[in-house]
């Protein structure tokens, strides 16, 4: 869980330079991802019901999404 953990912030910071507050902003999506990864195996089959996560014991639902679709905002870069 720990390498995960790193791939998360590191997805999220990559190599910026960062205050406290953005750290633990970084820290707190890095949590929220995983504890939304199923704890069991999940069908392939969409009338199944949803696996449980961390986030049912936590939270009482699955959680949202913290990381964006795409951080490309065409505002840098050719």
């Amino acid at each position: 869980m720990i390498k995960s953990a790193k791939r998360a912030a590191y997805a999220i910071l990559g190599t910026a330079d960062v205050t406290d507050e953005e750290l633990m902003t970084t820290f707190t999506g890095a949590e929220a991802l995983i504890n939304s990864r199923p704890l069991t195996y999940q069908s392939a089959n969409p009338s199944n019901y949803t696996p449980i996560t961390p986030n049912h014991f936590l939270i009482g639902q699955v959680g949202g999404q913290f990381a964006p679709g795409s951080v490309d905002n065409g505002q840098f870069g050719p």
